[in-house]
């Protein structure tokens, strides 16, 4: 039996930038009471790693979906906010992420035989783990960040019945690849399938550093960013930074697919956009937006793509614009 936290439903204030290492550090060791943690088996025999948090007083389950790169951990911060808000929260490593089922011993190395497998892996989590232990007769919400945006869209384009709204964090519809045309990337990156073999890293790709340069953005928190990347240097399986040369081609064939499924969401969605976003292309986006049925799109000012290092005002507002729309 899960231990219920202790829920406020109340305004959760935003963690300051100067004081949050510090809050932080409490915060993770108070949620380490109530946590849930395991495996499940997924479609093809292997294990992957979730977690879930449950409420006294639930006024929604909230699925999470993370991006390229990321982990379950980095988003203690906004799993903080969502069970003082009142929502059962639960979390999975996608394939190739954290501690969930990947090829390689080199966890720098991120690789899919099929984009689709992460919509599999997807299907299995919400069937085994969501399902079975989310509270009845209350609603079902998704938030997705980048790629995660992606695995939710292709997921929600075949089942209706079970989640009434989602939320779209930059969604990855098409990445930047170094400016290059999607077409051309996609080429390029057949060829080096064909070259040096699909499991190979993109030659291009620039491998994990435990001291990269600090962007001197001034909407960027600087604490945020250095407590995210210390998460990573104690943490291998949090160094997810080159993707093979497979990963990258089904990315870039991934637009067409975000498109045709986009019609068939039923959800109410939110769209999250950042002003300036040099990971995922902005146009794809308003693209995706225009074919879903039912669905609001904002464009925050003074943002960039990873929103869990923006400077505490500025993920205020954004924290805000989810809340508004789940509420």
């Amino acid at each position: 039996m899960a231990k219920l936290f202790e829920n406020t439903n109340k305004t959760c204030s935003i963690i300051k930038d100067c004081d949050f290492c510090t809050e932080m550090t409490k915060i993770e060791k108070k949620l380490s009471e109530y946590v849930t943690r395991g495996y499940f088996e997924t479609f093809d025999g292997n294990k992957m790693e979730y977690e879930f948090y449950k409420v006294a007083r639930p006024m929604a389950n909230l699925v999470i979906s993370h991006g390229f790169t990321e982990f379950m951990e980095k988003y203690q911060e906004m799993v903080w906010y969502f069970v003082n808000m009142g929502y059962n929260v639960f979390l999975l490593s996608h394939r190739g992420h954290g501690d969930s089922y990947r090829i390689f011993d080199d966890y720098q190395l991120t690789h899919i035989d099929s984009f689709y497998d992460y919509v599999e892996d997807f299907t299995c989590f919400i069937d085994k783990i969501f399902l079975p232990n989310m509270d009845p007769d209350i609603p079902n919400y998704m938030f997705s960040h980048s790629m995660g945006g992606s695995i939710i869209a292709l997921y929600l384009s075949k089942h209706h019945d079970i989640f009434s709204k989602a939320i779209f964090s930059a969604p990855m519809v098409c990445p930047i690849t170094a400016g290059l045309p999607r077409i051309l990337t996609k080429f390029f990156a057949m060829k080096e399938i064909r070259k040096s073999g699909p499991q190979s890293p993109f030659k291009y790709s620039t491998p994990f550093t435990a001291t990269p340069p600090i962007d001197p953005d001034p909407c960027l928190s600087r604490e945020r960013f250095v407590y995210h990347l210390d998460k990573r240097i104690n943490n291998c399986k949090y160094q997810n930074s080159v993707p093979t040369n497979t990963w990258l081609y089904e990315s870039v064939n991934l637009q067409p697919k975000v498109y045709k499924c986009a019609g068939k969401i039923t959800a109410n969605c939110l769209l999250l956009l950042a002003e300036t976003d040099t990971v995922v292309r902005t146009k794809p986006q308003h693209a995706f937006f225009k074919r879903l049925p039912n669905a609001k799109m904002v464009t925050l000012k003074n943002t960039r793509h990873s929103v869990l290092t923006l400077r505490s005002d500025i993920f205020e507002s954004y924290m805000n614009e989810v809340f508004a729309f789940l509420s």
